[in-house]
Parts: C-alpha cells; sequence; structure tokens
C-alpha cells in the first residue's frame, strides 16, 4: 500500500505557483505594487470604454423557433427512414412503417407505467409483458391487438418468516390461513377475478392503442392511394381487375369495372380520395381514348353511387 501511495503522489502534475504582482522598489527600500500593473493569467477583455470586447465575449446560443425546434425533434435517428407527414388544418398525422414502430413502442411504455414488464420480442413482432404479480398472468402485443394469459397453476414457495402473513399478491382465494415451509400447488384465480385487472389494462392503454389503430389505417390508405393510378393502368391496359379477378377483355368490361369501383366506394374521407384518384384517372385516360366513357355508362354509375361523376 506505501508504495503504491507515493506512485500516486508523484503521478502527480506540478502545479505552478500563483504569478506575484508586479512591485517596485522606492527611495525608502520599500516595496510597492505598481499601478496599472495586472495579472497576466487574466486576460484582459474590455475595451477602451470599458464595454466587453466583442471578438472574446462568448456568443449567446439563441433558442430556436417553435416550427424549427419541432423540425429538429421530428429527425430520425442515423439509418432510419423518417415517418411520412400530412397535415390537415390544425392536425398533423403521421403515418409509414416508421410511425408504426413509434406507436408500437407507446403502447409498450403505457404497459411499462402499469408495471408490466418486456420479457421477450419475437420475430413476428409479438411483444410479451411479464405482469406485476404471476396470477395476473402474461399479456402479449401483436399488431396492436392485447391477448391475456391465464395460467392454470403456479407453484409457490413458502418461507418460513411469511408463513403467517397475508399477502393479496400471493392468495388467490381470498384467505390466508398458514402453510408449512416448502413447494405447494396454487389454483390461480377465476377469469371473473381476471377480468377487473384486463380492464385496468385496457383502459391504461386505451389511448395507445387508438393511436396505433389510426397510424396503421392512414399508413394502409396512403398505401392504396399510391398504388391506384398504376393499378388502373394495368388495368386499362392488360385488363387485370383491381380485385384480382379474372382478366377483362373488351374496353367496355373495363370500363364498367372501373366504374363499378368508383360507385362502391364508402362515404369516408378514405373513399372521398380513391373516387376523387378515380376521377382524375377516367378523364386523362379513358376520357382521350378512342373509347371514352358514353352518357349511359355515366348515368348508370351515378344511379348506383347516388352522386354526379366529375370528369
Amino acid at each position: 500500500m506505501f508504495p503504491l501511495l507515493l506512485s500516486l503522489a508523484f503521478a502527480q502534475e506540478p502545479t505552478e505557483p500563483p504569478a506575484e504582482p508586479a512591485t517596485e522598489v522606492t527611495a525608502s527600500g520599500e516595496e510597492a505594487p505598481v499601478e496599472g500593473a495586472s495579472d497576466e493569467s487574466t486576460p484582459d477583455t474590455a475595451s477602451e470604454d470599458g464595454a466587453p470586447d466583442e471578438a472574446s465575449a462568448a456568443p449567446e446560443s439563441e433558442a430556436p423557433a417553435e416550427g424549427e425546434w419541432k423540425e429538429i425533434e421530428a429527425r430520425p435517428s442515423e439509418g432510419e427512414a423518417a415517418p411520412a407527414v400530412q397535415a390537415s388544418g390544425n392536425e398533423i398525422i403521421v403515418w409509414g412503417e416508421g410511425a408504426i414502430r413509434h406507436a408500437t413502442e407507446e403502447i409498450v411504455g403505457a404497459m411499462e407505467d402499469l408495471d408490466y414488464k418486456v420479457v421477450a420480442r419475437k420475430k413476428d413482432g409479438t411483444i410479451v409483458f411479464k405482469p406485476p404479480a404471476t396470477w395476473k398472468g402474461r399479456v402479449a402485443l401483436k399488431e396492436g391487438m392485447l391477448d391475456f394469459r391465464r395460467p392454470v397453476v403456479a407453484l409457490w414457495l413458502n418461507e418460513p418468516e411469511r408463513e403467517t402473513q397475508y399477502d393479496p399478491d400471493s392468495v388467490f382465494d381470498g384467505t390466508d390461513a398458514p402453510q408449512a415451509s416448502g413447494l405447494r400447488f396454487v389454483f390461480l384465480p377465476s377469469k371473473r377475478r381476471l377480468a377487473a385487472v384486463e380492464e385496468k389494462v385496457l383502459e391504461g392503454t386505451h389511448d395507445e392503442v387508438l393511436h396505433y389503430r389510426e397510424v396503421v389505417q392512414r399508413t394502409a390508405s396512403e398505401d392504396l392511394l399510391y398504388v391506384l393510378p398504376s393499378k388502373l393502368d394495368a388495368l386499362w391496359r392488360d385488363g387485370q381487375a383491381l380485385d384480382g379477378g379474372e382478366p377483362l377483355t373488351s374496353p367496355e368490361a373495363r370500363k364498367a369495372h372501373v366504374l363499378e369501383y368508383w360507385a362502391t366506394r364508402a362515404d369516408t374521407e378514405l373513399g372521398a380520395k380513391v373516387r376523387t384518384a378515380v376521377e382524375a384517372w377516367l378523364s386523362a385516360t379513358v376520357q382521350e381514348s378512342e373509347t371514352p366513357l358514353t352518357v349511359d355508362e355515366i348515368a348508370r354509375a351515378e344511379a348506383t353511387a347516388g352522386r354526379k361523376l366529375s370528369l
């Protein structure tokens, strides 16, 4: 121990003694400080008028504007694609594979707030959670769905110091009679008792699960709108049905197929976007071809849809 302390003491870097103030010898032989002399270790950062030197002053970091800060926060990590963002009025809708992964982790965070811990992440995307108490059973999360798993029996180790203590997490039938030390089988609660536990988990993750489903639905909608023009082109050029059915050989059959697809879209936001995309394609492709839509074909489609076809 003594040699080690010596080696540490000698290993320290020598410190320089503090600089002594400048002095001068007076006529009486006494030393007096020199007026106007300054310590060389302290740099002079003031200008002649007493104001700080702008060149030596450290620049103050300006806080970014609100939109600028949001842009920085929205940047993805290295190697990860940025999620797509679509603004609609005051609502910001995020969609894409990255947004789906983020929404999944929000559900994980909500489960962890309920004291459920992640114990496994499977290749198929399933995430398994360990409950705060064994009798509550594990929970599996896959594609925004929570699957509650209930074990039938469990092994319980009776410890001597806990033989006569009441433990609500370990007593499943509401009683706590003294037990001998050692292993014993415990039958877990009924489904009726676990219903309260499951309800608490569903309430605690409700907003996150709802957001996940909205992101998935938005992603599917945007994917559909992205591939719809190419699918319509394949229908018109090669006769490939939009629903993957039998090939359509004649222009009349292909027009009827497109019009039926347009007329049967749901009266929703996505349905309106699909109808608009089909109408734009009909105007640019079919109406400019040698076999445009006839008045009768348009009238039948409008009667089925209950709305006007905008061309």
